[in-house]
């Protein structure tokens, strides 16, 4: 996940619950407004329908919601700035709309700005605090900023609402495997396997936790799942192979990471792993990149593992731990493989 900077929890929604009117009352839609929900539905070319928008708000200025189709609108299109001004006037128009502030708290996280996306959560929830839709997105924001105290937090709440949402639980397991939870985070993944055996997300998902709990048997037909679909699983794959001491697992890296919708720089470790490169080597493939080279040290390290070289595994985990970049602001990606080497040098212990 793409980390946001921190967000400053000491947020307040009571300006905002304050100035709230609950007295708007939606004009009855013109014809306008019924070929645009048309527009919308058969999904015509979003040029058209931001132009079409833009005529109907210029003729009906008081439309809530077309001001927020607008939004939408100008937001899927690519311009953001242009999106949240439409929602903004959704909002002011019709300040206790769940859809209005939902629209618009959308558009200012991916414009980055968390306060005002925090705030529309908020507001709603204020009136709604078991809205378990709502307390995933906040928890999705307050996870994304690395709040994860808060996160967990609304994401409890959600699930306490009796919630069966699939990204609920895929997002609360992925906050559990941040926490090193990862019994909590099998059971998430559990849940919604018992409804959709197949969920190759969830699967992967905690295959990552169980080989986090050192349970390779169970870890490695999980992660095979997508490991022809996305390069850590591959790579992580393969790790639970070496560590069951499959021969093959070098040679059948490789092939999953060619058959990979997108070429990915693991491909290239892959192939020197397999011709038993020298470390050097392997390192040089990452550059300068600091999540790379955190990343390699932990295969090394499970490589090592495999071979029952605990003086070289122990070396390699503490000099990724160190190296590991843990600062959510420059963590382009989750923190797995710098959590995975912590677990492995508390049991070396």
């Amino acid at each position: 996940m793409l980390r946001f900077p921190i967000l400053c929890l000491a947020l307040t929604t009571a300006g905002a619950a304050a100035a709230q009117r609950c007295d708007y009352r939606q004009p009855p839609p013109s014809p306008a407004m019924a070929e645009a929900d048309r527009m919308q539905k058969e999904g015509g070319s979003p040029f058209a329908l931001i132009m079409a928008m833009r005529a109907i708000t210029e003729k009906e200025p008081k439309n809530a919601l077309a001001w927020r189709w607008r939004g939408e609108a100008e937001a899927a299109g690519g311009d953001l700035g242009s999106g949240l001004e439409a929602a903004t006037k959704a909002v002011d128009l019709d300040p206790c709309n769940l859809a209005a502030r939902v629209a618009r708290a959308g558009i200012a996280e991916k414009r980055g700005e968390l306060r005002l996306a925090y705030d529309d959560y908020s507001v709603i929830l204020a009136r709604e605090p078991r809205n378990a839709v709502v307390l995933r997105l906040r928890g999705d924001l307050l996870m994304g900023a690395a709040e994860f105290k808060a996160a967990v937090a609304d994401y409890d709440a959600a699930l306490a609402t009796g919630s069966q949402d699939e990204d609920l639980l895929l997002n609360h397991g992925g906050m559990m495997q941040e926490l090193g939870r990862f019994k909590d985070a099998i059971a998430d993944y559990n849940r919604i396997l018992a409804r959709d055996k197949d969920n190759v997300e969830a699967l992967v998902a905690r295959g990552y936790s169980q080989f986090m709990l050192a349970d390779f048997a169970a870890a490695e037909p999980d992660l095979a799942t997508g490991a022809t679909l996305n390069a850590n699983a591959a790579a992580w794959t393969f790790l639970a192979r070496a560590r069951l001491g499959k021969a093959e697992a070098a040679r059948a890296f490789v092939e999953a990471t060619q058959k990979l919708p997108r070429q990915s720089w693991i491909g290239l470790v892959a192939e020197l792993l397999e011709a038993g490169a020298a470390d050097d080597r392997i390192f040089a493939s990452a550059g300068e990149d600091a999540e790379r080279r955190c990343t390699i040290f932990f295969y090394l390290g499970e490589l090592a593992l495999a071979k029952d070289d605990k003086a070289r595994a122990k070396s390699m985990f503490e000099k990724g731990a160190d190296a590991c970049p843990k600062d959510p602001v420059r963590t382009n990606g989750s923190l797995r493989e710098y959590v995975a080497m912590t677990e492995e040098l508390k049991r070396m212990k």
